[in-house]
């Protein structure tokens, strides 16, 4: 049947092409398709092919096979009891009718051209009918002529209807076969009864209002009606400039409606009255008085319905659907946005049908049902493009059509759809509406990120308003223009743009266009950080709002007052909150109770910053009150949110819990499952915040039961996964259990069609990977979120998902692919407006330079991070760039700068005051500066002093720090600087004392380098105090051992130099070296035992010889085994500890020797070799050459005998001693 009746909609599409053959022809193949079949649905389709064909008879002049196929429709219809079906036929049986009179066929000819259904007929009938009864042919004639002159199709038709309609015999078979019909069309709620002016009801009936042209011809009607002293003309003529206006800007609060309902109530009209309550309704939602505007809505509805106008209470109760919508009353909006559009459709009633529609977009929005809002969108623009209503078919496509899109996360479309309707206002000449369209287009490039495209359509915008000369549409160009430079970090363009806007607003004396433009330079004054000037600005809207009446923007102007003082820390947060409370008290004594709340609200939230929690309860508790009253669901939510924070601030969790237990129970009294889900979300966030993710993971499943009882996806259940389960779960030690949420989550955002959302789970997959330390499973999940948003063309977004990458990279201590990932994200960011994302990429890869040693690629990313830092004038993000340049300029070898650019960074992090890693490895790296320049021969003869004390106390301090996050790595870095610190000092013991807590660390994180920059130092200590005597203890020896400073130095070296060797580390076997060449050049000429002849020394260089010698550098001497503090913005795992195995001296071989020699430093080298690799205790064949023949080489020599001392152990002991590391079935020499 779906073919058939397609059939019938290609007929009506024809005759309305004036192809009466071709529509006659496919009605007749529908007629004849539908006999074949059985059914209801057949039936329905057989009696609207018989209409068909006989409005093509009509078409073609032949009355009586037009009559034949009318009546034939016309008793089908009867006997299916569908009274709309009956009245379809009972036009086709006037129309047959007409036929002999020349106005109605010239008329019916007009109408069919504009596509009119049977309800729109039957209301251009009622009209012309009660017109023609009045005596009104000299005005149809009048009518034919403005319609014809102004091509407007519905006014000419209206006209020559009513001159039919006046020459229709009263007692003949057309005035029968009209009576009929009207009586018919009256029954189902076309056809009104109550006083209605005939012109302002044709306007309803296909005109949206708004355009130049239909203001002007509004505004001459009630000129022209003032000065007849026609007072019913006059209202309604005002009532059409209200909606007229309204059409123009919803957002725009319109004092006409409430007069045009004082006069039409004076006039006793009631169907003027129930309109006018529809567009008062329209008004005070516009002017943010939901509750005003659902009672009037409410009483529109029950006016229409009392005099039988379905089309009227359908497009009152779209009215009451948005006002439901704005109180948070999600069930009713939806139960009455989903019905009204139904009684428009089914009789033919577009323009109300497509109102319908448009009322019900944002409830189905809000209920997350993209795409039955898309659907929505797009049917009304179809209807009103069918009524021939362009300039309303283009604001249907720019605010619902262009809003289900973006909120399907689908830029493109959004913006395909907003050109649309900028080419269908152009073509129609509408200024207004193309103002309106360029001003929606540069919003959707600003959700894409696209400032510069914005900023061509809003200087186009300008000129067109100084064309038109209407400010107030120019001063918001203006203000639009503003808030992009504001995007962009330029404060200069952003100031220049509020300023244009004030002084136009000034000078040609508008006061709203004022108010808003001091309100826009009161954002550039937070933005400038000068919050004190901001507030003033803000105050002054405020006062211009509060002398017009215009409570909204009042409140909201106090709102921006306010939250410049709280900006500016806890006294004006306290001054801020004393503000609020004497704003809600003056809004109470004006009787304005939603004002009063929210201003009592807006206090809750600066005594929360300011210190005062138990202020902020109890007036969070005030407005909890007054919204009840007023019946405001979402206040009353947002006002009980407010307790549960204030409580939380009192450490009463127990209170808190309470206050969000009853936001749930407030939603579930209502039946609205969406709000009970998220409210229940947010529960489930306040047992996690309080520490109890068990309750949060149970409030989180109750959350989800309600999501899904919903039948449709729900971004909201995905995000609640993310942000709560996953959290819940890594704090009860479930990694598995994380990762299959983040892929739930996948799994919903991929079903609603939320490309960025999927990315967003899998970059949370990835956080969760990388702090359990899975580092190819989280680089995985982060390219797989680069392919879903470079599908998605959001380059944005997809620069973040590089930049994951390279952070991911650099967690996993690849350089090299870190700063490819980082270049790729930086080819993204080359749009105005992408300075802080491009900062951040910047300092990454600055970071992952410096860990590749590229001193040059470090500085320069960094140097130009913070140039867009200062720039953009964005302080915590500078202050971590200063940081990544101090390190890179370290690495270069720019001393003389570091101690500057640490300073600078130190002293915005103390500001700021929430970043102790950042401080601790500032400060570390202050002392390594200092304890170099101590060291540093240059620094002596150029005079400058360093304080060791100084030195000492930052080490201690950063070592602290470091201490608290319980990474053992750090922990051994900050011992290894405090120990050379403590060195400096003079105080010796302490400095052994971290060297060998250093020791032992490295030891237990099984890092080879660490170990050899450990031994490397202690080696350092016992050549600074060659008289004394060293106390070694350790917890991996069993007895107390002693030795000369020297031999401990050797030893130590001995150590280092293998370590290094056995890691490959060139740089640090050439270190070794040189110390153990300074430990030979001492023992020259001592009283100890001579330097044995074949311990390792430097290689000479032959002549002739193109090896190049290795040199340990600058930076390795100055940092040692301290890793670039990289900065990945990751969860890092904490450093696995391993244990370290005690060593039974009593088992070694016995020796003849002079006296004991202590194994103490050997001890710890043996323990680290069998904890580097094969943690099994077994090495490869090609392991265990290795070391064996590194040992060997070391410290083979032959045996003394029993009588004479030797310094080390044979390389027979040393053989035992390797091989009781692995088992002795592995070991071979081949």
């Amino acid at each position: 049947m779906s073919s058939a009746a397609a059939l019938v909609g290609r007929s009506a599409a024809l005759l309305r092409q004036d192809d009466a053959a071709s529509a006659l022809e496919c009605a007749q193949e529908a007629l004849d398709a539908a006999e074949n079949e059985e059914g209801d649905a057949a039936k329905v389709v057989e009696i609207s092919a018989l209409c068909a064909c006989a409005e093509a008879f009509v078409a073609k002049g032949d009355a009586a096979k037009a009559t034949a196929n009318a009546q034939q429709a016309c008793q089908k219809a009867k006997s299916t009891g569908d009274r709309i079906l009956e009245c379809s036929a009972l036009l086709v049986v006037l129309k047959v009718e007409l036929l002999s009179i020349q106005d109605a066929a010239k008329a019916m000819m007009t109408l069919r051209e504009t596509g009119a259904s049977w309800g729109e007929m039957a209301v251009i009938l009622s009209l012309a009918k009660d017109a023609a009864d009045a005596g009104g042919s000299q005005k149809a004639s009048k009518q034919i002529e403005e319609g014809q002159a102004n091509k407007d199709r519905w006014l000419e038709a209206l006209g020559l209807m009513t001159l039919a309609m006046a020459s229709v015999p009263k007692s003949g078979p057309a005035a029968t076969a009209r009576d009929n019909f009207l009586s018919v069309a009256k029954e189902l709620g076309v056809v009104s009864t109550g006083a209605y002016a005939p012109t302002s009801e044709l306007f309803r009936l296909h005109r949206s209002g708004g355009s130049v042209q239909e203001m002007r011809e509004i505004e001459g009607r009630l000129e022209a009606a003032k000065k007849a002293g026609q007072k019913q003309e006059e209202a309604f003529a005002l009532l059409d400039l209200a909606a007229a206006k309204i059409s123009q800007d919803p957002a725009r609060e319109v004092p006409e409606a409430d007069e045009a309902l004082s006069q039409l109530t004076k006039l006793g009209s009631k169907g003027g009255i129930a309109a006018a309550q529809l567009e008062v309704s329209r008004s005070c939602l516009a002017g943010g008085r939901p509750v005003d505007a659902l009672k009037a809505a409410r009483e529109a509805c029950d006016g229409f319905k009392q005099l039988g106008n379905l089309a009227g209470e359908s497009l009152a109760k779209g009215a009451c659907a948005v006002a439901h919508l704005a109180l948070g009353q999600l069930p009713e909006a939806m139960a009455t946005a989903t019905t009204a559009p139904s009684f428009a459709r089914e009789r033919g009633l577009r323009r109300a049908c497509a109102e319908a529609l448009r009322a019900a977009v944002p409830c189905f929005l809000a209920a997350g049902e993209y795409d039955r809002a898309l659907q929505a969108g797009l049917e009304a623009a179809a209807a009103l493009r069918d009524v021939g209503d362009n300039r309303g078919e283009a604001l249907a496509l720019l605010r619902e059509v262009a809003s289900a899109y973006i909120a399907k996360k689908d830029v493109e479309s959004a913006l395909k759809v907003a050109s649309a309707a900028l080419r269908l206002l152009r073509s129609a000449e509408d200024l207004p509406g193309e103002v309106d369209a360029l001003q929606s287009t540069a919003r959707i490039h600003i959700v894409r990120g696209d400032t510069e495209p914005a900023l061509r359509l809003l200087q186009e915008a300008v000129g067109l308003c100084r064309d038109s000369s209407d400010v107030s549409e120019e001063v918001d160009a203006h203000i639009l223009t503003c808030d992009v430079w504001l995007q962009r970090s330029s404060l200069a363009d952003a100031e220049s743009s509020a300023r244009a806007a004030l002084d136009l607003a000034k000078n040609r004396g508008h006061q709203v266009a004022q108010a808003r433009s001091q309100l826009s330079l009161a954002k550039v004054r937070v933005a400038e950080q000068n919050f004190g000037q901001a507030a003033t600005e803000a105050q002054a809207a405020a006062a211009i709002f509060k002398t017009l009446n215009h409570t909204r923007s009042e409140i909201v102007a106090l709102c921006s007052a306010w939250s410049a003082l709280v900006s500016s820390g806890k006294a004006g947060a306290e001054q801020a909150g004393e503000a609020a409370k004497k704003a809600s008290a003056e809004f109470q004594a004006k009787a304005d109770m939603q004002r009063a709340g929210e201003a009592l609200l807006e206090a809750s939230r600066a005594q929360l910053v300011a210190g005062k929690a138990e202020d902020a309860s109890v007036s969070a508790t005030s407005a909890v009150k007054i919204f009840k009253d007023l019946g405001h669901t979402k206040l009353e939510a947002e006002a009980l949110w407010c307790v549960v924070d204030a409580e939380k601030s009192r450490d009463r969790q127990a209170s808190a819990v309470k206050a969000a237990v009853e936001v749930v129970s407030l939603f579930k009294q209502r039946g609205d499952l969406q709000g009970q889900a998220d409210a229940t979300g947010r529960l489930a966030k306040a047992y996690l915040d309080s520490g109890s993710p068990k309750e949060a993971i149970s409030e989180l499943r109750e959350a989800r039961l309600l999501y899904q009882r919903l039948g449709v996806a729900q971004p909201g259940e995905a995000s609640l996964l993310l942000q709560i389960g996953v959290q819940a779960h890594m704090k009860l030690d479930d990694p598995p259990r994380a990762i299959a949420l983040c892929e739930e989550a996948v799994g919903l955002y991929r079903l609603i069609g939320d490309r960025v959302g999927e990315a967003a789970a899998l970059q949370a997959a990835v956080q969760v990977c990388v702090q359990q330390g899975d580092y190819d499973s989280a680089l995985k999940a982060a390219r797989q979120s680069v392919a879903v948003l470079a599908r998605a063309r959001l380059a944005r977004e997809e620069a973040q998902a590089h930049h994951l990458v390279a952070r991911v990279h650099l967690a996993r201590l690849e350089p090299r692919e870190a700063v490819s990932s980082a270049a790729q994200a930086l080819t993204l960011l080359r749009r105005p407006g992408d300075e802080a994302g491009r900062a951040e990429v910047l300092e990454t890869a600055s970071w992952a330079h410096s860990l590749g040693q590229e001193a040059e690629g470090a500085v320069g990313a960094a140097e130009e991070a913070v140039a867009l830092c200062r720039k953009i004038g964005e302080q915590r993000r500078l202050a971590t760039a200063l940081q990544a340049l101090a390190e890179a300029q370290l690495l270069r070898n720019d001393l003389d700068l570091v101690p500057e650019t640490i300073a600078e960074s130190l002293a915005l992090i103390r500001s700021l005051g929430d970043e102790p890693g950042v401080e601790a490895h500032l400060l570390q790296l202050s002392t390594i500066i200092r304890l170099n320049k101590l060291k540093s021969s240059d620094a002596k003869k150029k005079g400058i002093k360093v304080s060791p004390k100084d030195a000492l106390k930052e080490a201690k301090e950063s070592s602290t720090m470091l201490n608290t996050f319980g990474d053992a790595r750090l922990e051994a870095q900050g011992c290894t600087v405090l120990a050379q610190a403590h060195q400096e000092a003079g105080n010796f013991a302490g400095a052994v004392e971290e060297a060998r807590n250093a020791y032992e660390l490295y030891a237990r994180l099984r890092d080879g380098v660490g170990i050899a920059h450990a031994a490397l130092l202690f080696a350092g200590f016992c050549l600074k105090s060659p008289a004394r005597q060293l106390g070694l203890e350790s917890s991996l020896i069993s007895q107390n051992r002693f030795m000369p400073a020297l031999d401990q130095a050797t030893e130590n070296a001995l150590c280092a130099h293998c370590m290094f060797r056995r890691v490959g580390d060139e740089e640090g076997q050439e270190a070794a070296l040189q110390l153990l060449d300074e430990i030979r050049a001492l023992r020259d000429g001592s009283t100890v035992d001579e330097f044995p002849r074949d311990y390792p020394r430097q290689r000479p260089i032959a002549p002739g010889s193109q090896r190049v010698p290795v040199e340990c550098s600058r930076y390795r001497q100055i940092v040692g085994a301290r890793r670039v503090p990289c900065r990945t913005g990751l969860a890092m795992p904490k450093s696995q500890l391993f244990p370290l195995e005690e060593i039974d001296l009593n088992s070694q071989p016995a020796y003849t020797t002079a006296e004991p020699k202590p194994l103490a430093v050997k001890a710890l080298p043996r323990s680290a070799l069998a904890n580097i690799e094969n943690w099994d205790r077994r090495f490869e064949r090609k392991a265990w050459h290795n070391v064996k023949a590194t040992m060997s080489g070391l410290w083979e020599y032959p045996d003394m005998g029993d009588g004479e001392p030797d310094t080390l152990k044979s390389a027979e002991y040393i053989n035992k001693w390797l091989e009781e590391l692995i088992s002795p079935e592995q070991v071979s020499d081949k």
